[in-house]
């Protein structure tokens, strides 16, 4: 899969799981922007990680976004 991200422009959509949620999505890794269906990726249906996850009450106010996606509950599927 070699999407390039709708909504910055500047990197590759990759499928990733968040361990701490349980939840395999679609993310690019420099807007934060997030997608839960492959098919469904294009500017008009991203979500911020950090709103998703604040939804999941995981507060990310603690720790960076950096370190939360170096964690390793966080993995990516596919390059």
């Amino acid at each position: 899969m070699k999407i390039d991200c709708p909504r910055c422009q500047q990197d590759l959509v990759k499928k990733v799981h968040i361990g701490i949620v349980g939840k395999t999505v679609f993310h690019c890794y420099e807007c934060e922007a997030t997608w839960f269906n492959e098919d469904a990726i294009e500017y008009a249906t991203f979500l911020d990680l950090s709103t998703y996850l604040g939804r999941k009450k995981i507060d990310l106010s603690s720790s960076t976004y950096a370190t939360f996606v170096d964690d390793p509950t966080w993995h990516t599927i596919e390059n």
